[in-house]
C-alpha cells in the first residue's frame, strides 16, 4: 500500500529509472543464481590425522577426503614414497548415507 502511494507520487522519467533498475536487480540475482557452486577445482575437504608416540618413535599419518578429491590416490602415494612406509592399506568405507543424491 505504502509503495502504491509513493510511487503514484514519482513523475514518469523517475519511474521509467525505477523500472530499469529493478528489471536489471532481478536480471543479475538469476544470472548469480543460475551458476554452479562448485566446480571441479573447487577445493576439496581433506583430513589429516598425525601420531606420534614418543615413547616408542612411531609414528601414524592417516590421510581421508571427503569430497572425492581429485588426485588423491596420487598424494598418498607420493606420501607413501617419501617417507619410505612399507605396510599401507587403502580403507575404502561406503555407508547408505553416502549414495543418496545430493540436495544441491
Amino acid at each position: 500500500m505504502v509503495y502504491a502511494i509513493i510511487h503514484a507520487k514519482i513523475p514518469g522519467k523517475v519511474r521509467e529509472i525505477d523500472k530499469t533498475v529493478r528489471e536489471a536487480t532481478f536480471a543479475l540475482i538469476g544470472m548469480i543464481a543460475m551458476r554452479t557452486q562448485f566446480d571441479e577445482m573447487h577445493q576439496k575437504r581433506l583430513f589429516v590425522l598425525h601420531l606420534e608416540n614418543i615413547t616408542s618413535q612411531e609414528g601414524h599419518l592417516h590421510l581421508a577426503a571427503a569430497d572425492g578429491a581429485l588426485g588423491f590416490e596420487l598424494l598418498v602415494q607420493d606420501i607413501v614414497n617419501d617417507s619410505g612406509a612399507t605396510d599401507v592399506a587403502p580403507i575404502s568405507v561406503h555407508r547408505e548415507w553416502m549414495s543418496r543424491p545430493s540436495l544441491l
